[in-house]
């Protein structure tokens, strides 16, 4: 037999029951009714499983491991900010993407590249030893044999170079005709000037020697900060004449749909209150005119550069394609390099093309950013704000924790009033 219990224990088991979780499924049933089939006993109980409430307890983990993922999402914004957090995710998750994407598509084609260029250089090869047995069996006289041995030689490694692709730009090309394959003239090194403050970089020229590539990099960096101030002076001059093109184009466009005539906008001039609207906030040019405006631009000089090149005969193809595809890879200052034009790769308009290239470029560049800035931090904020409630409800500030910890006190103080 069990002792009674006293007035301070059943105060400090009403305490404690208050503050235990319960997480049990099976519940006391008593009997109300007689059932042989389940052996109920109007005067006995039972116990039995509680399907809802392990449904109830089950659903309710869930949501407590999803609280607790919030949780630490707040906890992490808050020292850190989840918005850079997004972007390099985001950043990762498209490399990660591309390097997929490419890597499915480019495999299967280098290795029937190199399969035959193999092919290509066996065949190269075969001949050559051919000839070589054929001419050492034939041939008696050893200066004949020593002469067309060479002369042989020489033509093999040409075709060794050009089953290659290697060809165009070798010592061998260059030795052919010193004076018209060399690359370092003055025309070459001012090309070569533009793509190191350009920041393009194709590595179809470069310098050799130490002294070169010091100066390149001095020479860098002075015109690298004078090529972006170059660019963004211009790229606001653009965008604010286009800018006013297209307001000018709007108001005379109204003024029609309307049937009003006006005589400031028939002399070129603005309604004072667009005007004001105009000096009181910076206009960005839409995106899908920048866009259509670059567009339009790289198909031009992708046209003529295209033509020419064909103006002089050259030993390898550059085809439209592969012409939009330079065009395109120089503006963007990408400069791959693995495609070249023939003849006018050196050309100065060539430079001045892709600088005006850059400087539309600049202008898509703040269209883009300035609307993407507002739609992915419009999205942001709004994460941010529901982190942070979730963040000052979950981690609360001190007084709170202090409070919860006074419990043990709240518990002796109840024990300690006077008895009824």
């Amino acid at each position: 037999v069990s002792a009674k219990e006293t007035e301070l224990q059943a105060r400090l088991r009403i305490v404690q029951n208050a503050f235990k979780p319960r997480n049990n499924c099976i519940v006391l049933r008593l009997d109300a009714a007689v059932r042989a089939d389940k052996e109920l006993n109007p005067f006995g109980f039972h116990f039995e499983f509680d399907r809802a409430k392990y449904d109830e307890i089950k659903e309710r983990k869930k949501r407590q491991a999803v609280s607790r993922w919030l949780a630490f999402t707040a906890f992490v914004h808050n020292k850190l900010g989840i918005r850079h957090i997004l972007l390099v995710v985001m950043m990762s998750l498209y490399a990660i993407l591309g390097g997929f994407m490419f890597e499915a598509i480019e495999s299967a084609n280098e290795k029937q590249l190199v399969e035959e260029a193999v092919q290509g250089m066996t065949i190269v090869t075969s001949d050559f030893v051919d000839l070589i047995i054929n001419i050492s069996l034939t041939e008696p006289s050893e200066t004949v044999r020593f002469d067309t041995l060479s002369r042989l030689s020489r033509r093999y490694y040409k075709k060794m170079l050009i089953t290659e692709d290697r060809y165009l730009g070798s010592a061998w090309h260059k030795a052919e005709d010193i004076d018209l394959n060399i690359q370092w003239t003055v025309l070459p090194a001012m090309f070569y000037a533009f793509t190191l403050f350009s920041t393009i970089g194709y590595g179809s020229i470069a310098c050799h020697t130490w002294a070169g590539r010091y100066i390149s990099i001095l020479y860098a960096c002075i015109g690298i900060p004078l090529m972006l101030l170059t660019i963004g002076d211009l790229g606001e001059v653009l965008q604010r004449q286009l800018c006013k093109l297209m307001n000018w184009t709007q108001c005379r466009l109204r003024c029609y749909r309307s049937g009003k005539k006006n005589e400031d906008l028939e002399k070129g001039k603005m309604p004072e209150e667009e005007k004001e609207e105009e000096e009181e906030h910076e206009q960005v040019l839409p995106m899908w005119i920048a866009i259509s405006l670059l567009l339009v631009y790289l198909c031009l000089v992708s046209v003529a550069l295209y033509y020419g090149d064909k103006v002089e005969p050259q030993e390898t193809d550059f085809p439209l394609a592969a012409s939009f595809y330079f065009v395109f890879i120089s503006i963007t200052t990408i400069g791959f390099g693995d495609v070249m034009p023939n003849s006018v790769q050196f050309n100065p308009l060539t430079s001045l093309a892709f600088l005006f290239g850059l400087v539309l470029l600049s202008i898509i560049n703040s269209s883009v950013y300035s609307q993407m800035y507002n739609s992915f931090y419009t999205g942001v904020m709004a994460v941010e704000r529901t982190l942070d409630f979730i963040h000052s409800d979950t981690y609360q500030p001190p007084g709170h924790r202090l409070f919860k910890n006074l419990s043990p006190t709240i518990s002796t103080l109840a024990l300690s009033f006077p008895s009824s």
